[in-house]
């Protein structure tokens, strides 16, 4: 996904090895109203949500898997309205940043629990073979033991120098296979690389992980 995306930018004439301003900054919208008109600015702000799917891909995959697809369905959408288009960017940017401060699912902290709740729900889903409803009794299920699964990782990976230690990393590996296992919820096929996956979520959240206080639940 983060290949194609890089190869769509080049084609656009626009160097992705170049930084845009981030939208997460207060003065990215008048960064974007200084162009002098309606293609540049949505080229801008193209630019810019493309950048920040890429830098944040690996932390939340099913989150920004499903981002870059409504990017591109809109960019498809109105590709010959330039004015149109850089109003449903704008737009766009806007209801990204509310959503990133807002909590959408009770009982998760939305920047602790919520990128590995979207790998978890996804692949329980695919199991299932339907998408999950906030009111499907799994649903909840899928939140206990995505809190569960991130206390444990936070646990364990709080020890110096953990990733370093490729033990530590496989004996990780191994407990988040055994809650998934438990949980019976995912193909037994799908388990190991689910595990993997998760694990790779968490050293790419470590910080985060480490130091975020996860108060936020309800």
């Amino acid at each position: 996904m983060k290949r194609l995306i890089d190869e769509y930018v080049s084609a656009q004439g626009i160097d992705p090895r170049i930084a845009p301003v981030a939208i997460t900054d207060i003065h990215f919208l008048d960064e974007v109203k200084r162009k002098k008109n309606a293609r540049a600015r949505a080229s801008e702000m193209k630019h810019a949500l493309r950048h920040q799917i890429r830098l944040r891909y690996d932390e939340d995959p099913a989150h920004y898997k499903k981002l870059s697809e409504r990017l591109e369905a809109i960019i498809q959408q109105l590709k010959d309205n330039w004015e149109a288009l850089e109003e449903a960017l704008r737009k766009f940017i806007r209801d990204e940043l509310e959503r990133e401060g807002k909590q959408t699912v009770p009982g998760l902290d939305p920047r602790l629990h919520a990128p590995f709740f979207g790998t978890l729900k996804e692949a329980i889903e695919k199991t299932q073979g339907q998408e999950l409803k906030s009111d499907d009794p799994v649903f909840k299920e899928v939140v206990d033991l995505t809190v569960a699964t991130v206390d444990e990782i936070r646990e364990k990976i709080r020890l110096v120098d953990f990733w370093r230690d490729e033990h530590s990393r496989r004996s990780l590996e191994k407990s988040v296979y055994r809650s998934l296992l438990r949980s019976g919820k995912i193909a037994r096929d799908k388990i190991a690389e689910l595990a993997t996956r998760v694990v790779d979520q968490a050293r790419n959240l470590h910080r985060l992980l480490v130091w975020g206080n996860g108060k936020n639940r309800d």
